[in-house]
């Protein structure tokens, strides 16, 4: 495995005699330890790790691009970066071009997976909120259908741009099976007037979008299509619902607070 390796001190540390041929000398050795084929070291000498200009580790992700070494060697993972979101960049980086980086005195030797693991994570839960909002600002302006039973689209002719309306018969259908749960009507009579299944009922009441309104987890932003029953008729709904769940699974308040949190994570 080709090896290089990076060192760098500061110059307050260089003030108190922190020279850097101790990083030097812990690298190579680790390096001839582990029989790794050493092709160079990068250095840099009084710089500080918050300042950027003239830092030789932007050589590494150079020749990491160029495919001249495998593996990146540092003593410490805070001689890298003292910011860690810069360092969790620079890993995300390296990894993205099948490199591997290994702090020799850092105990941990999953430490760097893990950081990049917790970037990757970070950019996915941006990017899902990001993909949330915007399909609810769609939502707002009439011109996505996130699977809402009781809509279908179309699209205009001047802009042609994809809008939803109410379907005639199941829109209907949904409306009806609302306001007969709303009135202790059993659910298998509510079933066999409308066609709707239990599953698809329990996610109508409990998505918002039905009612008038979207929300982002912080406001509720007005929708451009009619909606299908009222914001009162969903809270009765969802209250029928949930006694009836509790009651069935004889819980404690505790244990169904838990089960009603869980469920509403996987309906909404």
């Amino acid at each position: 495995m080709r090896a290089v390796g990076y060192a760098r001190v500061s110059s307050d540390e260089q003030k108190k005699k922190h020279t850097i041929q101790p990083q030097l000398t812990i690298i190579e050795e680790y390096s001839n330890q582990k029989k790794y084929d050493f092709i160079k070291g990068y250095i840099d000498d009084g710089k500080s790790g918050t300042k950027e200009r003239g830092r030789k580790i932007h050589l590494i992700l150079e020749d990491a691009k160029n495919d001249l070494f495998d593996i990146l060697l540092i003593v410490k993972w805070d001689r890298l970066y003292r910011n860690l979101l810069e360092q969790l960049q620079f890993l995300k980086e390296l990894e993205s071009l099948g490199k591997k980086v290994y702090a020799i005195q850092d105990t941990n030797e999953s430490l760097s997976r893990d950081i990049v693991s917790r970037i990757n994570q970070e950019e996915s839960e941006r990017n899902s909120e990001r993909t949330k909002r915007g399909l609810q600002g769609k939502i707002r302006q009439g011109i996505f259908q996130s699977r809402l039973k009781g809509y279908v689209k179309f699209k205009t002719p001047k802009s042609n741009k994809q809008k939803i309306k109410v379907d005639d018969v199941w829109g209907s259908r949904v409306t009806e099976a609302v306001n007969l749960y709303e009135q202790n009507v059993p659910w298998k009579d509510i079933s066999k007037t409308t066609r709707l299944s239990w599953t698809t009922f329990v996610r109508i009441i409990h998505r918002p979008e039905y009612t008038s309104y979207v929300t982002d987890g912080e406001k509720r932003y007005p929708i451009a299509y009619p909606p299908l029953f009222t914001e009162k008729s969903r809270t009765q709904c969802l209250l029928r619902y949930w006694k009836e769940a509790k009651k069935k699974r004889d819980m404690t308040d505790t244990e169904f607070e838990q089960l009603r949190k869980e469920k509403i994570q996987e309906l909404v």
